[in-house]
């Protein structure tokens, strides 16, 4: 994964990395997205998301008193080469500086 700015059009930087799928934020789902375009020449998709997480209080409680054992994660790193099966995900967002006070 990788993480970069960029100084020139969203459409340019997409014309050259080609990807499978552009992800934008939910608040562009009804609006005009000239990414649309170029994707749909490659057969590409433009999704959107809210970002917002999902989690139960109480599966992270138990799993704070529950040993993790390594054996049993399974990681098939190699699935996707082994398939011909490579994905270009390109996900487009602006800088957002939050500050947290406690009081």
């Amino acid at each position: 994964m990788k993480a970069f700015l960029i100084d020139q059009p969203v459409t340019e930087v997409l014309e050259g990395l080609r990807p499978v799928i552009v992800v934008k934020g939910k608040q562009h789902e009804n609006r005009f997205n000239s990414q649309f375009a170029i994707l749909e020449t490659d057969g590409g998709r433009l999704l959107f998301g809210s970002g917002e997480a999902t989690f139960s209080s109480l599966d992270l409680i138990r799993n704070e008193f529950t040993p993790a054992n390594p054996q049993t994660i399974y990681k098939p790193q190699q699935f996707m080469g082994c398939h011909g099966l490579y994905l270009r995900v390109c996900v487009v967002g602006d800088l957002i500086i939050d500050e947290s006070i406690i009081c």
